[in-house]
């Protein structure tokens, strides 16, 4: 995979979702359609929302300048209204925000040191203005995003501290939602770490929230953040099992920008042909949804497929091919795009022609760009010098990767780092060196195993635990089935009791009117049950679409409806008909009565005669 589309160390789709994202609704990607929309707002919330679109489209292809000035008269229009709910939408879904990354769309958090600056002013200015309202809600939100903030600049301490504030803030909250958004972002923080129990735990958590609540955006987002660890404990089959989940309920949810990340993901997951597939469904979606970020997204992970098939032409031809990519590269920041020019060349087999443009990248990368821009930039570059046999400036571009990896606990690199070092030493000849550089690389590979041991401790506990909470959700859906037949046992007796009453009732002499009430009512609930019952299995079967599903009890009524009243009309006939006129005069209640004492009167006058004659009578 390309190391500019490498699944990070950073927040999931879920902050695009929450506190970012909002689709871009045009069906084309210029700007006109939403500035025009801007300019034809009829109030003042109306113009924040297309501004915030507006301003979106020009972080997609990376005209920072142009959206932050639109951000900037964005805030301000929505504080000259006075309205909280605006100045805080303005505040905390600023588009910038997706430049963080995430994990379906990690190739946005490529920015410059002075775009970082500037993402942090909004940040601050954002959690600044929910603490002066007293906002608990957005005061966690706007700790989330700091927690993004200084993970991705490699200041994990940071990032911890503000998780765990976010967290704390959370829980003394009513929203649900954010309670379980804050534990998946807090367990993401201690993926990073590579606290992988401690991750699955929050994650854990989170999911029985957004089981509870059946919220049909969160749980997906919860099935990401799972994939997303089994993917870095080496489990790609578990992390496409909750893929899979995920594309089945933003499919039966109608979530089109859930299931671009969907697809985003099985793009990463995937190999070439299957991972081709994937990409074009996301981008084709994206497309149809004025989903620019995903339109782009996509090509970029297109683009890192084909940089590594070994031809220099195809990637050529796909940048020339992609006008919006290209300037997306060139806009990213300073020399970028040369950067990528030099990957084109060195991995297509033409080191020679890659030359000029890493030494032309080189400057600006090692000045503009944060810890984990540069260390992949010259992990790159050390190892093309040592393809090329330049050992003086490998040994030189692989020390500096070195020192940037201990700095970002980059536990592998850094080994490889070790051992390729020694290797050149030793071609150099500076024996000592090479046995130094061997020695630290086999005293940090045991480092490295026994932690890998500890993992692999940490992944069967989490095995078990995954066992453990499936066969709770399982007896819950047990539980909720019993308790559903339950109830349908009970509905089933009160409409049997109902009809039994209705034809008992038949033998008192109740009018015509009355019987044709109750028999109305009756067949409401007995038909009621019927939809009742075919709702769900309509729903299943239709896949939640609406028109699907409208037709079919259109389908369904239509004809319920003229056997209701068939079934009506016999019953009231039969309860006013002759023959059951005939039955209620001759078995009424009054016959019944008069018979019944004339009986007991028989019978006391019959024990009243044979008395005298009782053998107890005699002996007297």
């Amino acid at each position: 995979m390309h190391p500019h589309c490498k699944p990070m160390r950073s927040l999931t789709w879920l902050i695009v979702l929450l506190f970012a994202a909002r689709p871009l609704l045009a069906n084309s990607f210029g700007p006109e359609t939403f500035y025009n929309s801007y300019v034809g707002a009829k109030s003042d919330s109306e113009r924040i929302y297309h501004l915030g679109n507006l301003a979106g489209y020009y972080y997609a292809i990376r005209e920072d300048a142009t959206a932050d000035s639109i951000v900037e008269k964005q805030i301000m229009l929505a504080e000259e209204t006075r309205n909280r709910n605006w100045i805080l939408a303005a505040h905390f879904n600023n588009p910038r925000y997706i430049l963080l990354g995430t994990v379906t769309r990690n190739s946005q958090n490529i920015v410059t040191k002075e775009a970082s600056a500037t993402t942090l002013s909004y940040i601050e200015r954002a959690l600044s203005y929910a603490r002066a309202i007293r906002d608990d809600e957005h005061i966690a939100q706007g700790y989330t995003l700091l927690s993004l903030f200084y993970l991705r600049e490699g200041e994990f301490e940071q990032a911890m501290k503000y998780a765990n504030h976010s967290y704390s803030t959370a829980i003394i909250t009513n929203n649900d939602s954010l309670k379980a958004t804050s534990a998946l972002w807090l367990g993401c923080v201690y993926k990073n770490q590579k606290n992988m129990l401690m991750a699955y735990k929050h994650y854990s958590h989170a999911f029985d929230i957004a089981n509870d609540t059946r919220h049909p955006v969160l749980l997906p987002l919860v099935y990401h953040y799972f994939a997303d660890l089994y993917a870095k404990m080496g489990k790609k089959e578990e992390a496409i099992d909750y893929l899979y989940k995920s594309i089945e309920l933003n499919k039966i949810n109608h979530n089109s920008q859930g299931l671009v990340n969907d697809y985003l993901a099985m793009g990463i997951f995937n190999d070439y042909t299957i991972a081709m597939e994937y990409l074009d469904k996301a981008e084709t979606l994206a497309n149809s949804t004025g989903d620019l970020f995903g339109v782009i997204e996509a090509r970029k992970f297109r683009f890192s497929y084909k940089l590594f098939q070994g031809n220099v032409n195809e990637p050529l031809q796909y940048i020339d091919n992609n006008p919006v990519l290209k300037h997306v590269w060139e806009k990213t920041g300073p020399n970028y795009f040369d950067w990528i020019m030099a990957e084109v060349y060195y991995y297509g087999g033409k080191p020679e022609l890659a030359h000029p443009f890493f030494k032309a990248a080189l400057p600006s990368l090692d000045r503009h760009y944060n810890i984990h821009i540069k260390q992949r930039f010259f992990g790159e570059l050390a190892t093309y010098y040592r393809d090329i046999d330049s050992i003086p400036q490998a040994i030189s571009m692989f020390e500096k990767t070195m020192a940037m990896c201990y700095t970002t606990s980059s536990t592998n690199h850094l080994m490889n780092t070790m051992n390729d070092l020694s290797k050149l030493y030793y071609l150099k000849n500076d024996y000592k060196t090479a046995y130094d550089y061997k020695a630290k690389y086999m005293n940090f590979r045991d480092s490295v195993n026994a932690i890998a041991k500890e993992e692999d401790l940490a992944a069967l506990e989490i095995d078990n635990l995954n066992k453990k909470r499936q066969k709770d959700v399982e007896l819950q859906a047990l539980e909720e089935t019993r308790r559903h037949n339950i109830q349908y046992m009970v509905i089933t007796l009160c409409i049997a009791a109902i009809f039994t009453a209705l034809i008992f009732l038949g033998f008192f002499p109740v009018s015509r009117i009355m019987i044709r009430i109750l028999g109305f009512f009756a067949f409401i609930l007995f038909f009621e049950f019927i939809i009742l019952i075919a709702d769900h299995k309509i729903h299943h079967m239709m896949h939640g679409e609406p028109l699907k599903i409208w037709l079919v009890k259109i389908v369904l009524l239509s004809m319920l409806l003229p056997l209701h009243h068939v079934l009506e009309e016999k019953m009231v006939h039969f309860l006013n008909s002759k023959k059951l006129v005939s039955w209620r005069q001759r078995f009424s209640a009054k016959k019944l009565m008069l018979a019944a004492v004339s009986h007991l009167r028989r019978h006391e006058e019959n024990r009243a005669v044979a008395e005298p004659h009782s053998p107890e009578s005699n002996s007297k």
